[in-house]
């Protein structure tokens, strides 16, 4: 009966099952959600684009390790839009090793390359070296190279390929096991932007890794140099050893600026260390042959060597000030005040500056100022040879008066004076030092070291080259006695400004323009190369130079076209010039750039008259901001 019954009720079951197949079921009510799934890989994500045009590659890197005798970098390449670079293939690692006497980077085992390419020396690929591409623009790159854990070195990395060009040298770490004493401040005063002038080695100077943070991005001037010119040289003997080049940083610093003349003064140390050196018998030598050496002499070298620091001196201890007034006869009279320490009366003597019965070379003018603008607007003296009275109220204090004959007062303006006194070999060394001063504020946009960065001496300039005579010399422009140029050339100012016919240039920017960057330049650089006083591959020191470079002359904001005077500039030749144009003609000077700024009102030929205003339209398209800006094309903070 048991059986019977579970029977029935299986088969009841399995009717009832067939049937929620058919159409008339039910659906059930739905079960509850089960539980989350676990998350899967992230996916890999849309790749950016690889660089295909290359025009300028930024290396950032991760990392490094010093190994035994082997160095690796992990580091990432992109270009100016910040795309990866995957057709990386070179890579450069130089290491200078602490060694007994200095860093140097040996000529065996101080370089890594990795290259399929031949260089100087043949293929430049040292056995051992890998160069893997990890991941679009990221690498990693080892080489053997003589390094150590525990080695305190000078390492720089730079990079480039077939397709690519060359990176600037990444300094990515600097050593501090030896003292240096010149900074790259120092360096740059005067080689501002090295690397974008035309000198020899400019592609050589990079510029610190990210991984230096204070630093990031700056030009390492002298680690750049440190990497070839290291402390010590060249190891003829055993390779192994020493630096990589001959001449060491040292001798390549003190030798390369012998030549440099126009006041400036080899001695004058600090203007490349950045801290007080002991001078050595190794320094000495540099410029000195064995036969001059100090230990072979009785003379106290250091004395020679502290010539600047007293012609500085003598500029802070004599420094002059001028007042121009009208004395009781109605003479116009420049007064001029120095310490009470210094005796002006004995050092004029009888005015003749021979250097025996003076001693000193008097030049002071009268002019017409223009208060609105600070500048002079001309000489007022009918000649600079105008018959003078000079007097001394005081033995510091001296009087130089022209009679109201000899003075021509323009309408509207006032009548200042300028006064220099050089005084004439002050140290017995052969060089003067100019003392200068003006009764009124002149416009100047250089501030006080932009001329004594490169021309240190603090004496005057001596012999200005003029023009080629053809015959192997040259004509030149006596300024023994004056042409000081500390201050800014505030001293130089008072000859050459827009008011003074002064040579063909237009005033003391054109002049100055012209003299370092323009056709003067080019003429002197020719003249020294045909004369034998450069090699004829040799570049001269303001070809060295770069134009667009504004800030290593001009005060930082002080470029505003819209602040310039509108005046004309004079010239000796008589053929008056717009003050924009002419400055940017010493650069710019072809026929093209000519017209431009004569469409926009500059002139070069106008009226030889400072008192006539210029309209020129520079200002709307070229000052800072605008849409063809100055600072977009040179590089003026």
């Amino acid at each position: 009966m048991m059986k019977k019954t579970l029977l029935w009720v299986a088969l009841a079951t399995a009717v009832g099952l067939a049937g929620c197949g058919g159409k008339d079921g039910a659906a059930g009510p739905a079960g509850p959600q089960g539980p989350q799934g676990p998350q899967g890989p992230e996916g890999p994500g849309a790749q950016p684009p690889a660089a295909e045009v290359i025009n300028d590659v930024n290396v950032n890197i991760v990392s490094y390790d010093m190994g035994d005798h082997v160095i690796s970098f992990d580091f990432q390449v992109t270009n100016e839009e910040g795309l990866p670079i995957t057709t990386l293939d070179r890579a450069y690692a130089k290491v200078a090793s602490d060694q007994d006497g200095g860093l140097g980077t040996p000529r065996d085992g101080g370089t890594g390359y990795y290259s399929h390419l031949s260089g100087r020396h043949g293929p430049e690929m040292t056995e051992g070296a890998t160069l893997e591409q990890v991941a679009p623009g990221e690498y990693q790159f080892s080489t053997p190279i003589t390094v150590t854990p525990d080695s305190d070195p000078l390492i720089s990395l730079r990079v480039g390929g077939d397709k690519v060009p060359a990176s600037k040298f990444q300094i990515v770490r600097t050593s501090q096991t030896f003292a240096k004493t010149t900074a790259d401040a120092q360096c740059n005063a005067c080689h501002v932007d090295y690397t974008s002038t035309n000198a020899k080695h400019a592609s050589y100077v990079g510029e610190y890794s990210n991984l230096i943070e204070d630093k990031a991005g700056q030009q390492a001037f002298v680690e750049s140099c440190m990497n070839c010119h290291n402390q010590l040289p060249k190891n003829n003997d055993d390779p192994t050893k020493g630096g990589y080049a001959s001449n060491t940083i040292q001798h390549l610093a003190h030798t390369k600026h012998l030549g440099f003349g126009a006041a400036f003064d080899i001695t004058n140390c600090s203007t490349c260390h950045a801290a007080p050196v002991v001078q050595t018998e190794r320094g000495c030598s540099d410029c000195h042959d064995n036969q001059a050496a100090a230990v072979n002499t009785d003379m106290d070298w250091r004395l020679v060597h502290k010539s600047v620091a007293a012609r500085k001196a003598l500029l802070a201890d004599n420094a002059l000030t001028v007042v121009t007034e009208n004395n009781a006869a109605g003479d116009f009279c420049n007064v001029v005040t120095a310490p009470d320490t210094t005796d002006l009366e004995a050092l004029y003597g009888d005015g003749s500056h021979d250097g025996v019965n003076s001693f000193v070379y008097l030049s002071t003018y009268l002019h017409n100022y223009d208060a609105a603008n600070k500048r002079f607007v001309d000489r007022a003296l009918t000649s600079h040879n105008a018959p003078k009275t000079v007097t001394f109220p005081q033995s510091n204090v001296m009087s130089v008066c022209w009679n109201p004959q000899y003075v021509t007062k323009r309408d509207g303006y006032s009548i200042e004076g300028s006064v220099r006194i050089s005084l004439m070999d002050p140290l017995g060394d052969g060089k003067a030092v100019m003392l200068h001063a003006n009764s009124a504020d002149v416009r100047n946009v250089m501030p006080e070291g932009a001329c004594t960065n490169c021309h240190n001496g603090f004496n005057t300039l001596e012999d200005i080259f003029q023009q080629d005579n053809g015959d192997g010399t040259a004509k030149v422009k006596p300024h023994k006695f004056y042409g000081g140029v500390d201050d800014g050339g505030t001293g130089c100012i008072a000859c050459h400004n827009n008011g003074m016919t002064r040579g063909v240039s237009a005033g003391f920017g054109p002049m100055i323009h012209d003299f370092h960057f323009g056709a003067k330049a080019k003429e002197r650089a020719d003249f020294e190369r045909s004369s034998g006083q450069i090699s004829s591959r040799s570049l001269a020191s303001a070809e060295k130079l770069n134009g667009a470079n504004c800030k290593a002359c001009h005060s930082n904001g002080s470029i505003d076209l819209d602040q310039v005077p509108a005046f004309t500039m004079m010239t000796k030749a008589g053929n008056g010039k717009s003050p924009i144009s002419a400055n940017c003609q010493s650069c710019h000077s072809s026929d093209q750039a000519q017209a431009h700024m004569q469409s926009q009102g500059g002139f070069f030929d106008g009226t030889n008259d400072s008192t006539v205003k210029a309209a020129e339209s520079c200002a709307v398209c070229h000052s800072e901001g605008s849409s063809y800006g100055i600072e977009k094309y040179h590089n003026i903070k």
